[in-house]
């Protein structure tokens, strides 16, 4: 195993252990502060992967409060592997993880 083979999974090891850790969990939010007032925009259209892909875009995105910084923080993070796994060598490994982050995506969403 090269180098940047044994980086790339010790990254992807590490990513694991962080999505398992944070599947089950959801902050305690009373409620959220959206951008646009979801009640006057129609029921919510679920996003597709791509869209997924952009955090907190579209008409149901949250404002930058206080109150949903835990969520939005949790969103980026999410896209910010997304990234990363854009950029190594598609395994099936990769492909796993990336699964399991649009999976987390789509749930809070």
């Amino acid at each position: 195993m090269s180098d940047a083979e044994l980086a790339d999974s010790e990254f992807l090891s590490s990513l694991d252990v962080e999505l398992s850790a944070c599947f089950t969990w959801m902050p305690n939010v009373d409620t959220l502060d959206f951008v646009n007032d979801p009640i006057k925009n129609g029921p919510y259209t679920h996003q597709t992967p791509d869209q997924l892909r952009q955090p907190n875009v579209g008409l149901y995105a949250l404002k930058p409060t206080r109150r949903n910084h835990i969520i939005l923080e949790h969103e980026n993070r999410l896209c910010d592997i997304l990234i990363a796994l854009e950029l190594m060598e598609t395994t099936e490994a990769a492909e796993r993880v990336e699964d399991q982050v649009l999976q987390e995506l789509v749930r809070i969403n």
